[in-house]
Formats: structure tokens, C-alpha cells, sequence
């Protein structure tokens, strides 16, 4: 017992003494953790970019804001962890290549829609549903209130092997024209810029659909290569397209968009699984952000279209009937007819609008 206590009261004493000697304030040095990893992924959209305008500066302009506000969500949510690093459209491969070149892993990630692959993939067609839409809210109904998200999610993994995460791109989607178009016969073998799905429409409706590339439809205008074009309301001044078109039929209101982003599988699969976790559980909210960035831009262009020499066409209701009906009679059979599992989209398609007191070709 002496033996032991000899021991400790020295140590005792040489601890106070230590303590005393420290710099006011000092603290014990925390432990120091591992920085986080950072992701860094390559991707490429498919929509060119646009001038600033009205309140919109170079990150809220054109359609290219859609992804600047997904990959800006992402950073901040992860705390940095993923940074996405895009490119403009064809910088890295044809923008109808996404499908290919994001399953490759040519790139990590692509701002897309299934019109563009829809040979290879015919059930993009129906991820902006029926045709004609009465806005976003009721696609946003369709798709995770009727089951299209789900189902298109399955195949986008199966057929394509891509993660999918929609992304509604258009709330006023209408056709800007160069040529008087008061009523529907005015658009008899006009070339009208359309893909897709839409070009169907068009064809149904009498006019010439004509594909070409978004970035390049500017001058088709001016040219006279097309007569006009069906996309959002923004373009006219995200584009510039207020300089080369005289008109815009309002109604009936064409479709909305489907944009989407798509995601390469391992990629996708590699990242942390809280970040996975919170990709899947939220991208439905930011989907709907995104469209209301990009709706905004369409009522902003649309009030100050006129201004700018734009003439707006509203066609009578029977015509705006007679060009919803054409679409139900005539584009949905193609649609539901292009694949087994078209057929079951188009189900949903068709349960929803008859919910809704809406056109359906359902016997």
C-alpha cells in the first residue's frame, strides 16, 4: 500500500502540473474523421442552351434549367457529395443515342426523352400520356397516382437497362407558326416540327411532321425548312424563336413534354446508399419543381409574346374537339398497338381520362 501510493501521488502531481502549464482555453484535439468521398459524374443534355431574358438569368433560361435545378438540388442535399459535370447537346454522342450512350456508360447521366429513341423503345411515346394534357398536374396524376411511374420505371431498367426519373418539361405546349392558322384546316400540309408521338398528332391533323433537331429549328424557320413547330411557349424567347415565328395556337394545348433524367445502373448503384435512398423517395417532388421552373418561362413568354409581333390563335371549341378526338381516334390505337406493354401504359392512359370526364378511345 505505501509502495502504490509513492507511485500515484507523483503521477497525481505531474498531471496537475501539465494541466497548469496548458494555454487558457485549450480544448482536447477532436478526433479527426474522413472527408467525405466526392462523386463526380459526366452527363450531356438534350436540350440546347438559351439566352437569358425578362427575369430569367443563364441558370432559370430554357430548358437546360431543368437540369441545372436537379443537379443543384442534388449537391446540396448530399453536401457536395455528387457533382455532375454536363455538356451541351452533341458534344458527346448524337442526343438520340441517350438511351445507348447512358447504358454504356459513355456518361453517368443525360437529360432525355423517349421520343427520341422511341424505335427502339416505343413506350417512351406514352410518357407525356395521352397526347393532349390539360397540364402538368394531371400527368403528375398519372404518374404516380395511376401507376405510369412505376411502370415506366420497370422498363426503363428492363429494356434499357437506365434508372428513370421523370422530369415534366412543358405546361403550355402549343404550335408556333409561320403562316395564318385561325382554325384546324389551316395547318393542312404545313411542315410542323414535332417528334414523336406529337408528330403523329400533327399527321392526324393534317399537316407534314418534320424531324429535326431542337438546337437546329431556329433556322429551319428562318429558312422556311419548317412552317412551325410544337414545343413550349419559352422557347419563343429562351431561343429566340419570337424572332422567326408570326404565330402561336394556344388551344388546344398540344402535350406535355416527356423529358426525363436517365441514369446508368452501376452508377447509380455505386453511390452511397442514403443518397440512393433519397433520390428515389424525393425526385417526385423535385419533377414537379422542375416543370414549375420551366412553366414559369411559358406564362412569361406567353404575356410577352405580343409585344414582340407574335400573333396568338385560339381555335373555335369544336375545332380544339375535333383535334383532341382525332388524337384519341386515331394516335392512341398506334400508340396501345406498338407493344404488350404499351398496351398496359395506355391502360392507365385511358382509366385516367375516363376518371376525369376526358376523351378515351376505350370501348
Amino acid at each position: 500500500m505505501k509502495l502504490a501510493s509513492k507511485i500515484i501521488i507523483p503521477v497525481l502531481l505531474l498531471v496537475t502540473l501539465l494541466i497548469s502549464l496548458a494555454p487558457a482555453g485549450a480544448q482536447p484535439s477532436p478526433t479527426t474523421s474522413a472527408a467525405p468521398q466526392v462523386i463526380v459524374w459526366k452527363g450531356q443534355d438534350s436540350y440546347p442552351p438559351a439566352v437569358p431574358y425578362g427575369p430569367f438569368n443563364a441558370d432559370l433560361a430554357g430548358l437546360q434549367s431543368m437540369h441545372k435545378m436537379w443537379s443543384q438540388w442534388l449537391l446540396e442535399t448530399t453536401g457536395g457529395r455528387v457533382q455532375i459535370r454536363w455538356s451541351d447537346p452533341g458534344a458527346i454522342f448524337p442526343i438520340g443515342d441517350a438511351d445507348k450512350a447512358v447504358a454504356a456508360g459513355t456518361v453517368d447521366i443525360a437529360m432525355s426523352s423517349g421520343l427520341y429513341y422511341r424505335g427502339r423503345f416505343p413506350e417512351g411515346d406514352i410518357e407525356g400520356g395521352g397526347v393532349f394534357f390539360l397540364n402538368d398536374e394531371q400527368l403528375y396524376d398519372l404518374y404516380y397516382n395511376w401507376g405510369l411511374y412505376d411502370a415506366l420505371r420497370k422498363l426503363y431498367a428492363e429494356k434499357l437497362n437506365l434508372v428513370y426519373f421523370p422530369v415534366f418539361a412543358n405546361s403550355l405546349t402549343g404550335i408556333g407558326v409561320n403562316f395564318d392558322a385561325p382554325n384546324l384546316d389551316s395547318l393542312k400540309g404545313k411542315k410542323i416540327r414535332a417528334v414523336g408521338v406529337q408528330g403523329d398528332w400533327m399527321a392526324a391533323l393534317g399537316a407534314s411532321p418534320t424531324i429535326i433537331p431542337l438546337g437546329d429549328t431556329y433556322q429551319a424557320l428562318k429558312l422556311g425548312t419548317v412552317d412551325g413547330w410544337v414545343a413550349g411557349a419559352a422557347l419563343l424567347e429562351a431561343n429566340k424563336w419570337n424572332e422567326v415565328t408570326k404565330g402561336w395556337v394556344q388551344n388546344p394545348i398540344c402535350t406535355t413534354v416527356p423529358s426525363a433524367i436517365i441514369i446508368n445502373q452501376k452508377s447509380f448503384n455505386a453511390l452511397p446508399a442514403d443518397i440512393r435512398d433519397l433520390i428515389q423517395k424525393t425526385n417526385r417532388y423535385m419533377s414537379f419543381a422542375t416543370s414549375t421552373r420551366w412553366g414559369n418561362q411559358n406564362y412569361y413568354a406567353r404575356l410577352n409574346a405580343k409585344k414582340k409581333g407574335v400573333k396568338f390563335w385560339e381555335w373555335s371549341e369544336a375545332d380544339q374537339q375535333k383535334a383532341i378526338q382525332l388524337a384519341v381516334t386515331n394516335v392512341w390505337p398506334k400508340m396501345r398497338a406498338a407493344s404488350p406493354d404499351c398496351a398496359k401504359l395506355m391502360d392507365m392512359v385511358e382509366a385516367q381520362a375516363k376518371a376525369w370526364g376526358l376523351p378515351t378511345a376505350a370501348k
